[in-house]
């Protein structure tokens, strides 16, 4: 699968959880230990700097999250989500060019990848917080799960940046998804109390 259609289909899938999300559940505790308003601003957060990573504005001018979500987090993960696709659509040639982010210059495709990876894992973190049937596509799964493996020590930088958690036990019977998010940090069968 091409990187832009993995972000297209990964966004999409993460807007149908967002769409999904009374404003009265703002409150509700995530897998992660966020509440799910938490974690939409932590998305509206990500979709920005990726946006601006485009624009080549580095980090240190990342507006404060408040300001960024305003009264409405739904509304500001909308607009961040359309943002970062469209600085990404705009100019493909981002891809192989190297772009700020607040781990340093990492090429722009790196950039799409996590950034789109972010939006998809937290989307699962999402549905679980609600209670939905949120099983991750097993093709975005797969996909997600390659480009992982393939940034190899780039990807431990990453989780040593605290962006994922350590790699959690999957059972044999495990399915892509299962051991994607069990590789980064989530563990797919465990009861939210």
């Amino acid at each position: 699968m091409k990187l832009q259609t993995f972000h297209s289909s990964a966004m999409s899938w993460t807007a149908t959880l967002v769409d999904a999300v009374p404003p009265h559940a703002l409150s509700a505790p995530t897998p992660i230990g966020w509440t799910v308003g938490q974690l939409l601003g932590h998305l509206v957060a990500v979709n920005t700097q990726c946006r601006n990573s485009a624009a080549g504005i580095g980090p240190e001018h990342l507006p404060d999250q408040a300001d960024l979500i305003g009264d409405d987090v739904l509304a500001a993960y909308r607009r961040s989500a359309v943002a970062f696709s469209q600085a990404f659509e705009r100019s493909p040639d981002l891809l192989g060019r190297d772009l700020p982010t607040p781990m340093g210059p990492y090429p722009g495709e790196v950039v799409l990848f996590i950034g789109s990876l972010e939006n998809l894992v937290h989307a699962w973190d999402l549905g679980r917080g609600l209670g939905l049937s949120a099983a991750l596509p097993q093709d975005l799964a797969g996909d997600a799960a390659a480009r992982v493996l393939g940034l190899g020590d780039l990807f431990d930088r990453f989780r040593e940046y605290q962006m994922y958690g350590a790699p959690q036990p999957v059972g044999p019977d495990g399915t892509t998804a299962d051991r994607l998010l069990a590789h980064l940090g989530r563990a797919p069968g465990a009861v939210l109390v």
